[in-house]
């Protein structure tokens, strides 16, 4: 079978003056936080997506840019650390930089979280890749994002998921059915990505969410859930003295969708 060939780069170059570093500003609003006034991970991860998209966008490789040669960024991994989140009316301040761990297949993204009084309490790294709309098969994206790169201010954070460590564990699995609804498909007529974490974060115990906050996070997202099928999430303890959990989200033809890893430590007033 002959392999697809990658598409003609993108023939953008980056705008004069351009910025390699990112920085915005989120205010936290009611409706990001939950019950103990406290931003929502979820909250976090949107504006983590929104931060890259905005830098994309002064870099011309936004989305929508892209969109016109038949190609989309699809974020593939996502590791998240934090120290301490910010609460319903404060700020919080991103900062992001695209490094220069990037190859021919793999896009890599970092950010520093701070809060009001500029004190890092929060890092994330990600990876993404340019895909073709048509065929979801992976594109040649060095040649022009070489030019956009930074060398940025922290390590690679990218964790890797062990298939296998799911079903070596002994303790109980529990877990959640839910539809993908029309209104989690975005503008790429793809599942956004912050709705795995939502599905997962929904299989673990309430308790343990009152009482804790998600100290680190680690996805590998697989594969695309498709519009009105179910998907189950499967939640299972595997670290009691550190609160780990792994996570799967799954197809009704059991195909992996994506794999996650959280940790919880025990909230601060």
């Amino acid at each position: 079978m002959n392999q697809e060939q990658p598409k003609d780069d993108i023939p953008a170059k980056a705008p004069a003056n351009a910025p390699l570093l990112w920085q915005e500003t989120f205010k936290i609003h009611s409706y990001e936080a939950g019950p103990s006034s406290f931003a929502t991970p979820q909250s976090l991860c949107r504006f983590l997506q929104e931060a890259a998209s905005n830098h994309a966008d002064k870099l011309g490789v936004s989305g929508e840019a892209i969109s016109t040669i038949g190609q989309m960024w699809v974020l593939s991994q996502l590791s998240l650390r934090m120290s301490e989140y910010p609460k319903w009316h404060d700020s919080l301040s991103i900062k992001t930089w695209p490094t220069k761990r990037t190859t021919q297949l793999r896009a890599y993204r970092d950010f520093a979280l701070f809060d009001d009084t500029s004190r890092e309490t929060g890092k994330a790294s990600s990876m993404w890749l340019l895909l073709d709309k048509e065929s979801r098969r992976p594109q040649k994206i060095q040649s022009y994002l070489n030019q956009y790169t930074s060398e940025g201010h922290s390590p690679d954070m990218l964790n890797s998921i062990e298939k296998e460590l799911f079903d070596k564990q002994n303790s109980e699995i529990s877990s959640r059915i839910f539809k993908v609804r029309a209104s989690d498909i975005d503008y790429n007529f793809h599942v956004n990505n912050v709705c795995y974490l939502e599905w997962a974060l929904e299989a673990i115990l309430p308790e343990v969410r009152l009482r804790n906050f998600m100290s680190e996070f680690d996805v590998h997202f697989m594969r695309e859930a498709k519009i009105f099928t179910k998907v189950t999430s499967e939640c299972r303890l595997v670290d009691h003295k550190n609160n780990v959990f792994v996570h799967r989200i799954s197809d009704p033809d059991e195909n992996v969708l994506a794999l996650m890893r959280t940790t919880w430590n025990e909230k601060r007033n």
